[in-house]
């Protein structure tokens, strides 16, 4: 696994630094990596960058100071505690763009990385399948066909029109 981990891939996760349950031990060279391949789609300078992730993390520290203080009775404890955002989505919801947009934007891309990645990496998983399954029985085209059909499942495909052209050709497939 370590093998397919790119570059790109390693300094886009420090993203991660920004979310507020894990936020308390990281500082801005933590993030810094990511600044460095996303910055061209940020809309602050590199001193607003780190200006709003000090806030972002003092904001986040001093959340996390009252949940943890032990000067409030525990019935109003628990009605009052706001908890920490453990993943990107809930950070970016918690996110007010007014006040942090580039943390927004930071966090929105974090949030879609993981989606893109393993999009494809299924894609290439289920090719393997296939090619493995069918490469000494079925043509290329079929193996073709067969890959496109299995990844684009949300394709709604006419079965009456299938077995209509199917029936209009002499060749006959044995499965």
């Amino acid at each position: 696994m370590r093998g397919h981990v790119s570059e790109h891939v390693k300094k886009a996760v420090s993203i991660s630094s920004l979310i507020p349950q894990y936020i308390a031990d990281k500082n801005y060279d933590d993030l810094a990596p990511a600044i460095e391949i996303y910055g061209k789609f940020l809309p602050g300078s590199i001193s607003e960058i780190r200006s709003e992730f000090l806030l972002w993390k003092k904001r986040w520290v001093q959340v996390d100071k009252e949940n943890n203080s032990d000067s409030l009775s525990p019935s109003v404890k628990r009605k009052e505690q706001m908890a920490l955002p453990d993943t990107a989505i809930d950070a970016y919801v918690q996110c007010t763009k007014a006040f942090y947009p580039n943390i927004k934007i930071l966090l929105k891309i974090f949030a879609t990385l993981s989606v893109l990645t393993a999009t494809t990496e299924r894609t290439f998983s289920v090719l393997n399948l296939l090619k493995t399954y069918s490469r000494s029985t079925t043509s290329e085209t079929r193996l073709n066909s067969l890959a496109m059909m299995h990844i684009h499942r949300d394709i709604n495909i006419n079965v009456d029109s299938v077995i209509d052209e199917f029936a209009k050709s002499n060749h006959r497939l044995i499965f």
